[in-house]
């Protein structure tokens, strides 16, 4: 068996067991400082399940490479709605919220823009890059404020049936290496699939919109998968809002300042804004209902529409 496969099949294994303790412990930090699950998602969770990506995109543009990092970044987001949100519906009763979800939602659609807009027009990429990182940390103190005052409001009746918790040495230790698990898996993933890149020839920036999008997106699939298992759909919306705002604002300003000018494909920009639109009619339409199956269904559809476009666009282009 080649190198890269036995590579990926142990990423995804790490990914699996690590991913499975997060999930977990997510739950309790959520408890100890009674803070609404959707708000652990979007910082803590999103962070540690977007590792791979931080790995991916900031190696890459560091070395010069910005056309694997926008492919990552872009390709990630897309799956992100597409796939594993879709995933999500199907395998559990998804109920979406009705106050900071909507909230975000709204931050996610203009980041989406926004971060198209000036990637196209600006033409200072580190100014550019300062500023993305800065909005991702204007955004999590400002998730942190709504959480806190999520208690006294739309959060009251689940903080005061919490438990009072403690911060413990083992649940510190605990977080510290499942996310070292992740990151770990991720990478061994993430290193496979480039492999693959460099023995079939195709340009990395079609492998970072396709296979290693999916292989570091592997974190928030099983985090979805799993947060359902335990009930927690607050816990998956918040990962998937959080990790795809990461991927645009501190990844993507990351890649801005390590690399400089990113170049953004047209039919990938495309389905991008679809995405970001095709979520935020979903949160919006149903806000305080279960998100019913079919709408998973269609996610999962048009995720294979997207693969299918772009390799033919792309096969396309190489066989003329």
């Amino acid at each position: 068996m080649a190198a890269y496969l036995i590579k990926f099949f142990f990423g995804v294994i790490i990914l699996l067991l690590s991913t499975q303790i997060f999930v977990k412990l997510a739950v309790k930090l959520s408890e100890i400082f009674r803070l609404s699950p959707l708000i652990i998602g979007l910082t803590i969770m999103s962070l540690g399940t977007s590792l791979p990506e931080i790995a991916v995109s900031s190696i890459s543009s560091s070395g010069g490479d910005t056309g694997l990092a926008t492919g990552n970044i872009i390709g990630s987001n897309i799956i992100n709605v597409f796939l594993i949100f879709g995933i999500g519906i199907l395998v559990g009763k998804l109920r979406i919220g009705t106050t900071k979800t909507q909230k975000n939602i709204v931050i996610l659609l203009i980041a989406t823009l926004f971060f198209v807009f000036s990637q196209a027009i600006f033409p200072f990429p580190r100014i550019l890059g300062t500023f993305l990182l800065l909005s991702y940390i204007a955004f999590t103190y400002m998730e942190y404020k709504w959480g806190i005052m999520g208690r006294v409001k739309e959060d009251l009746a689940f903080i005061t049936s919490l438990k009072k918790r403690k911060i413990s040495p083992d649940l510190v230790l605990g977080i510290i290496f499942s996310v070292f698990g992740v990151g770990i898996g991720g990478l061994l993933v993430v290193n496979s699939m480039q492999e693959l890149a460099l023995i079939s020839g195709y340009s990395t920036t079609l492998f970072g919109l396709t296979l290693i999008s999916v292989a570091t997106s592997l974190p928030e699939l099983f985090t979805t998968i799993q947060s359902q298992k335990e009930d927690e759909e607050k816990m998956t919306i918040g990962n998937l809002l959080g990790s795809s705002l990461f991927n645009l604002l501190f990844i993507g300003g990351l890649a801005n300042i390590l690399g400089g000018s990113m170049e953004l494909p047209m039919v990938e920009i495309c389905f991008l804004i679809i995405s970001s639109i095709f979520f935020f009619v979903i949160v919006s339409f149903y806000k305080g209902r279960v998100v019913p199956k079919w709408v998973g269904m269609i996610l999962i559809a048009t995720f294979f529409i997207y693969i299918y476009v772009l390799s033919f666009t792309t096969f396309g282009v190489l066989s003329r």
